[in-house]
């Protein structure tokens, strides 16, 4: 089976950083998409929803429950 997928982010007027954040991990069995919101914009967000992505993404990957 072929996924595509495509991430495009807009950053809120005057913020560097978005506080979305989106990661894909393809294994051998699977794919994982997670999309994490870290309420806001900026830098706090984006910090935010980077460490919880990356938390869901190697829980869900490692075939945990």
């Amino acid at each position: 089976m072929l996924v595509e997928c495509e991430v495009r982010q807009l950053n809120k007027h005057g913020e560097e950083l978005c506080g979305d954040n989106v990661d894909v991990v393809r294994n051998p069995d699977n794919t994982v998409i997670v999309l994490s919101d870290g309420l806001g914009s900026g830098v706090k967000a984006n910090i935010l929803s980077t460490m919880t992505k990356k938390i869901a993404s190697t829980i869900l990957s490692s075939g945990m429950d």
